[in-house]
Formats: structure tokens, sequence, C-alpha cells
């Protein structure tokens, strides 16, 4: 977060109006949101991250208003950091499978998915 509030002191704002890789942090009773343009993106990564005590009683539906930090961000094959960010990216799903995958009380569904 240093990093973040070093460039908020520092920085002017402003808004992109297209598809855009995008960041917003809640801090101080504030949303920063970065937005950068999107050059070839070949994959888009959403995260969200969430504290249980802010959406407790929040319907499914309208925990994204509620988020402490979301992340959107198109990633391509081009670009040398859009490489290490998926790779990061693929890296904590692999972690996530295996705390998923070896948990001794997992229950696995099957669907078949529905035509477009």
């Amino acid at each position: 977060m240093d990093k973040i509030e070093k460039f908020i002191e520092n920085e002017n704002t402003s808004v992109l109006d297209e598809n855009v890789n995008l960041m917003t942090v809640k801090q101080d009773g504030y949303n920063f949101t970065f937005k950068c343009p999107v050059n070839n993106g070949k994959d888009y990564w959403v995260l969200q991250h969430y504290k249980m005590k802010d959406i407790k009683d929040i319907p499914v539906n309208d925990r994204w208003k509620h988020s402490n930090c979301s992340i959107k961000v198109y990633t391509s094959n081009d670009n040398t950091r859009d490489v290490n960010i998926s790779n990061e990216f693929t890296n904590l799903i692999e972690i996530i499978a295996g705390r998923f995958t070896s948990d001794p009380d997992k229950k696995v569904t099957k669907r078949k998915n529905e035509k477009t």
C-alpha cells in the first residue's frame, strides 16, 4: 500500500472512456481508482478483496460495491510485465486449487456448460 499512497500524493487523475486496466482501492474513507489503457489483451483477470465484516449482511449481487480492492486487468504475451502478472495469477490459482482439492470435506459438482 505504500507504493499506492506515494503515487496518490503526487499524481493528477484523469479518466479513460475505453476498455481499461483498472484498480480501485478503498483507503481512509476514499476510493482511489487507477485506470490504464489496454494494449493487446489476450486474457482478462479479475481479483477482488473483501473484509467479511463489511459484507456480512450484504446480498451476494451487491457485494462488489463493498470490496476493499478490485483489480481488472487485461494481459497479453507481448509484454513482460503482463506475462509476469499472468504467471503470478496462475500460481495463485494453483495454490488455492491445492487448498480446495486437499480438503477432506470437499464436495465436487459437475455441470455441462450451457450453449451460448
